[in-house]
């Protein structure tokens, strides 16, 4: 599983994004948080979306 990590302004402050591909299952992944390592729900994951399997870089953008 390929993990990138990037620390980005957003309106709320710096955030950390984390995108990576994941091989055996063949689908992308996204985390954004304030601290991706925190235990609370994060800001955002594409495991939230309806069919989260399916989500692009595209979509993602």
């Amino acid at each position: 599983m390929s993990q990138h990590w990037y620390e980005v302004k957003s309106n709320q402050g710096i955030v950390q994004v984390m995108l990576g591909w994941d091989p055996p299952l063949q689908w992308f992944h996204m985390c954004i948080d304030y601290d991706i390592n925190a235990a609370e729900d994060p800001l955002y994951t594409n495991l939230a979306e309806p069919d989260p399997y399916y989500v692009t870089p595209e979509y993602l953008q």
